[in-house]
């Protein structure tokens, strides 16, 4: 869905696309083995944010 709106947009070149849809991906929950893999050196930083706020109680407010 991103992938296409952001081609719609002609706002964006192919390759700001692809590091978009990729770090979409990177923040798939893994059932097994690490819970998250990152793709780039850039990865974890995301991958840290994404998942800060579950341990939190706003969480469920």
């Amino acid at each position: 869905m991103t992938e296409t709106v952001m081609k719609l947009s002609k706002h964006y070149n192919a390759e700001e696309i692809e590091t978009v849809v990729q770090r979409i991906i990177d923040t798939k929950l893994i059932a097994e083995g690490p819970a998250q893999v990152s793709s780039t050196r850039l990865s974890p930083f995301l991958l840290d944010a994404d998942l800060s706020n579950l341990g939190r109680k706003v969480f469920w407010s």
